[in-house]
């Protein structure tokens, strides 16, 4: 495995090119070349990291180097999953939208450009997975450096459930929005504003426990970031977080339904398909469920959030 890590420049160039070859809006690749700068300097980072094992071997006191492995361990693995995901939805938005802006076929030498933008998008997501993959190695490599003990949460695999019940309902939500012929691709927008939401929440927490144990700092800041996390941790926090959900939702709802109500047609033109226009009311009542179970969901995640180790 620390072999095929050591591939990950090998990986990005590889999607880069599969990328930049697609014949609709290759200009997508801007964000593999960005991430592929993010990642050099993450790759920098580890190997001073690595370097710097013998002294954290000899002065196993220095929390310091324990404190830069452990937050450079959480960088390697956030940095490449949200040029992942921000991949996977540009790929999607250049088979759907920026196809659709097309008047005349792109001029890239392709016989069929329809058919190579789809595999170019497929090698190109294989790369982006085993680049992702080869960078989360690496942050286990790094946290087992620290051999911190960890709080293990009673809780842990009612979490997990959770968390993968948040996945599911929110893909489920995606698929039945991206069929209902007066949505469509605005079910992108329309659902990831609730992990979004959840994303910041989580983020904040997690920075404030953090800060709340580093022995760096001093005692003033810790007291106080202990303080942030509770107040986090509080129902008065967890409630607005709901009712930011739920504002989202019920803001969607109204413009899904205005989309409904006024048979909206515009350019970028949603399925024309018959017996979807025929059931458009059901289609759109299926997706205004799957999205309430989302937010439903992802509410009773936020609520049930106690401290835990992943």
């Amino acid at each position: 495995m620390r072999k095929f890590s050591r591939l990950w420049l090998i990986f990005a160039i590889a999607g880069l090119v599969a990328t930049k070859s697609n014949p609709y809006a290759d200009f997508v690749a801007g964000a593999n070349f960005g991430e592929l700068i993010f990642l050099f300097i993450l790759e920098i980072l580890f190997f001073i990291i690595i370097i710097m094992k013998k002294e954290l071997e000899i002065h196993s006191e220095n929390e310091v180097i324990k404190v830069l492995i452990k937050i450079l361990s959480k960088l390697i693995c956030i940095v490449p999953s949200i040029f992942f995901l921000s991949k996977l939805l540009l790929g999607i938005l250049q088979l759907t939208v920026f196809k659709s802006l097309y008047v005349v076929l792109p001029d890239k030498g392709w016989s069929n450009p329809d058919l190579v933008s789809i595999v170019c998008f497929i090698i190109a997501m294989i790369f982006n997975t085993l680049l992702l993959i080869a960078f989360v190695y690496k942050g286990k490599v790094l946290k087992q450096m620290t051999n911190e003990c960890v709080y293990i949460n009673p809780n842990k695999q009612k979490y997990k459930k959770l968390n993968r019940i948040c996945v599911l309902t929110l893909m489920i939500s995606m698929i039945i929005g991206f069929f209902n012929p007066y949505e469509h691709y605005l079910t992108l927008i329309c659902n990831l504003w609730y992990p979004l939401g959840m994303f910041i929440y989580f983020l904040n927490l997690k920075i404030a426990r953090e800060l709340s144990e580093s022995s760096i700092l001093k005692d003033q800041f810790r007291i106080f970031a202990g303080d942030q996390s509770k107040s986090f941790e509080g129902k008065g926090v967890k409630i607005f977080m709901i009712g930011v959900l739920c504002f989202i939702k019920i803001i969607t709802s109204i413009v899904q339904f205005v989309f409904y109500s006024t048979e909206t047609k515009w350019k970028l033109n949603f399925w024309q398909n018959k017996f979807l226009l025929d059931n458009a009311f059901f289609m759109f009542i299926l997706a205004t469920l799957a999205e309430l179970a989302v937010v439903v969901i992802f509410g009773a995640r936020i609520w049930k959030e106690k401290r835990q180790a992943d």
